[in-house]
């Protein structure tokens, strides 16, 4: 009996980074996401194919906002949950994260940082939901924000958590 597809983690951060590109009126190729996600041309083909077959992504290319909005803040959160690791050097992310500064009450607690060794800050390390996804974010501010929001709700308390999906549905609204 085949295995039923599903979506694997890269595919939450193709989507972000299509969405981006649509954000910035950009066209785009295979070979962009593959520079600018850190992914080999066969992953790109494949992540795109799987977000099409979830309708994440129309046949055309065309992010559905309120399929990513879905996955963003119920899907990603409950399939790729959160596992805090050691102490690392790496990229914020969480209510941490630079695009993020201001937006939520100052965190009470140590920074959370995707463990990267490119990385300038410290704190408790969070893996990201793909390994490239610090390079990702620090090359486009949105790809960064949505998947910083979406460790917000991966880890935060309920008021952070109502937060970063208002947060998550103004971005993908244009506002």
């Amino acid at each position: 009996m085949p295995r039923p597809e599903s979506l694997h983690p890269q595919d939450v951060l193709v989507a972000c980074k299509i969405y981006s590109y649509e954000a910035a009126r950009e066209t785009w190729i295979y070979a962009d996401l593959v520079r600018d996600v850190g992914i080999s041309q066969g992953e790109a083909h494949n992540a795109v194919d799987r977000c099409n077959k979830a309708q994440l992504i129309t046949p055309g290319g065309v992010v559905s906002r309120k399929a990513l909005r879905d996955l963003l803040c119920v899907g990603a959160p409950r399939v790729f949950y959160a596992v805090r690791g050691s102490r690392a050097r790496g990229l914020c992310t969480s209510v941490h994260a630079a695009p993020l500064r201001g937006k939520f009450d100052a965190p009470s607690t140590a920074a959370v940082v995707w463990p990267d060794e490119d990385g300038a800050d410290e704190g408790d390390g969070l893996p990201p939901l793909y390994p490239s996804v610090p390079l990702a974010a620090r090359g486009d501010a949105v790809v960064y924000e949505l998947l910083a929001l979406v460790d917000v709700i991966r880890i935060g308390g309920p008021q952070d958590r109502n937060q970063a999906v208002a947060l998550i549905e103004k971005r993908l609204a244009g506002k």
